[in-house]
């Protein structure tokens, strides 16, 4: 009798210890990719957003691109961080034809048909390594405003697990169909 008690008290530890770690791993796959995809409701068109972007790009572009805020590993000005003003707090890119893709990237995950097509290139200095999405696209007039969200990795009510890191560069990549603008602003949602 306690023998059967000891048995079904492990395995019920067991079915829960498995069920957490089925739930986790879930979580984690559908916040892990480095594409997503977003439905447009304004042009009805689909985007897609390429997370972590910057392994892609050409490191002398990314080095007159700079940030401010970002954090190189050497001592700037007797400090750690690149506080220099001259930079800007984000960097916004439109490409719309292959000369300028090829000054940019060294390679992407997918072709680009700059008939069809276009990609917006945004790059800030985050401390946040949570995966992001596309949260909302609007198009006023010829101003095109993209809205990404964080994604939490744990439901609410739950603390996030600590993603924090030194303040980096983060790139972004947006694809979409090729549409006429005059400017892009990315805005994040709380």
């Amino acid at each position: 009798m306690k023998r059967t008690f000891v048995y079904g008290l492990i395995f019920l530890l067991f079915a829960g210890l498995l069920t957490m770690a089925c739930e986790s791993n879930e979580r984690l796959k559908t916040g892990s990719s480095d594409q997503r995809a977003a439905d447009d409701p304004v042009e009805g068109r689909a985007a897609v957003l390429f997370d972590n972007a910057g392994k892609w790009i050409d490191m002398d572009f990314q080095r007159e691109n700079l940030t401010r805020g970002y954090w190189d590993g050497l001592y700037l000005n007797g400090e750690l961080i690149n506080t220099d003003e001259s930079y800007p707090k984000e960097r916004i890119f439109i490409i719309n034809d292959q000369a300028r893709f090829d000054t940019i990237f060294n390679e992407f995950p997918t072709a680009v048909d700059f008939e069809n097509e276009i990609l917006l290139l945004y790059v800030i200095t985050s401390v946040n390594t949570r995966p992001v999405v596309i949260e909302r696209i609007q198009m006023e007039n010829e101003n095109l405003n993209i809205t990404l969200k964080l994604v939490r990795l744990v439901p609410p009510g739950e603390p996030n697990p600590p993603d924090a890191s030194v303040p980096q560069m983060r790139w972004f990549v947006v694809k979409t169909d090729k549409i006429n603008i005059d400017s892009v602003e990315f805005s994040w949602s709380s």
